[in-house]
């Protein structure tokens, strides 16, 4: 008679958790990409509520989801106890994964409510800035093939991932860096030599909102390429 050997408690646990974390990661990446969508209604000339709010209801979908899996996450980290080596690493990768798609949530309930209340940013803000959103969605990507290869691949095939987390996150530093120039700060000093001629005002809601978009997407990359680094630890370290 064959002798079954069950796998160690620390095999199941590893599973378990590494289940979490993908499904996390999936759900971040797509809460992210609904941005494109929802600000490539917004920008359009007739642009339509119904089609915003459609992008809306998906985020808060991608909440309730990302809320549940870090419930879940918690529960095993608990349950597993010394068993689960790294375990304040998965909890943290839970929470920043957890902060990328509330993230992603408030940007777009301030496209909803600019388009709500009629304020409009120009067709040369949305043609700077939708480049951007490429770019943040390119790093989500990245992190999500990070953690399939931390899952499945390589330590070289790991480090390489990691690697292309940082190129497609300095990417987002860099236009970020020139956006803040060419749509806040150089309009901004136009702006008051105008009002010193008695031209046209400051428009503040424009330039606010600008920046507000601008910034919650440069900190989705930051997030994300921290969770990359954090993911990488946990890894190592449920390995041992």
């Amino acid at each position: 008679m064959r002798t079954v050997v069950a796998a160690p408690p620390r095999v199941y646990i590893r599973e378990r958790v590494l289940t979490i974390v993908r499904e996390l990661v999936r759900i971040t990446s797509l809460a992210v990409a609904e941005l494109k969508p929802i600000l490539e209604e917004y920008f359009k000339k007739q642009s339509k509520e119904s089609e915003i709010l459609s992008g809306i209801r998906n985020l808060v979908r991608y909440v309730d989801q990302a809320d549940q899996l870090k419930r879940r996450a918690y529960r095993e980290a608990t349950r597993a106890g010394a068993l689960l080596t790294g375990r304040e690493h998965f909890l943290s990768l839970t929470h920043k994964l957890g902060e990328i798609v509330d993230q992603a949530q408030g940007l777009g309930y301030r496209v909803y409510m600019a388009h709500k209340h009629k304020i409009q940013l120009s067709d040369d803000i949305g043609k700077a800035i939708l480049p951007m959103v490429d770019d943040v969605n390119t790093v989500l990507t990245k992190l999500k093939e990070a953690v399939l290869a931390m899952c499945y691949g390589t330590p070289e095939r790991v480090l390489d991932a990691l690697k292309e987390v940082d190129t497609a996150e300095n990417r987002v530093d860099e236009r970020y860096r020139e956006l803040l120039f060419t749509q806040i700060y150089i309009p901004s000093a136009k702006a008051k030599r105008s009002r010193k001629s008695k031209s046209a005002p400051l428009d503040l809601a424009t330039l606010f909102l600008t920046k507000e978009l601008l910034e919650i997407l440069e900190t989705i990359a930051d997030r994300a390429r921290d969770a990359a680094e954090i993911a990488n630890l946990f890894f190592l370290l449920s390995l041992a």
